[in-house]
């Protein structure tokens, strides 16, 4: 499933409707709202987070852990993991100012590589 990142101009008056999300670090304040469209899943952002700095985690209804980003100053750095329903890893990857960076690692559902490629600034170098 394709995830969409969206920041919200305008402050969320309606209140929470969506998925629980829960981050340390500050500017999200544990809540998000997440609607899937057309199989991809929109996750719309507190404005906030334009200048947020921590882990974003998000939660399977199950309880398991679906994938963990971390951002600096609102762009993604650091380690993206994400994991199956069941709770075998599915992606890891590593980003650098909002960029893929380094090594980006795919699993299949029963653990195996499906593949493995390398990006530098933003680039697939193999």
């Amino acid at each position: 499933m394709e995830t969409i990142l969206l920041l919200l101009l305008l402050s969320i008056s309606t209140g929470y409707t969506g998925s629980d999300y829960a981050s340390s670090g500050h500017g999200l304040g544990g809540k998000c709202m997440c609607h899937t469209v057309d199989g991809r899943e929109i996750i719309l952002l507190p404005p906030d987070l334009a200048f947020y700095d921590g882990k974003l985690t998000r939660w399977y209804e199950n309880g398991q852990k679906k994938s963990e980003q971390n951002f600096k100053d609102g762009e993604l750095d650091g380690k993206w993991t994400e994991w199956y329903e069941n709770g075998q890893k599915s992606l890891e990857a590593n980003y650098k100012d909002g960029d893929l960076d380094g090594k980006v690692a795919y699993w299949n559902i029963d653990g195996t590589t499906n593949k493995v490629e390398y990006y530098k600034n933003g680039v697939l170098v193999g």
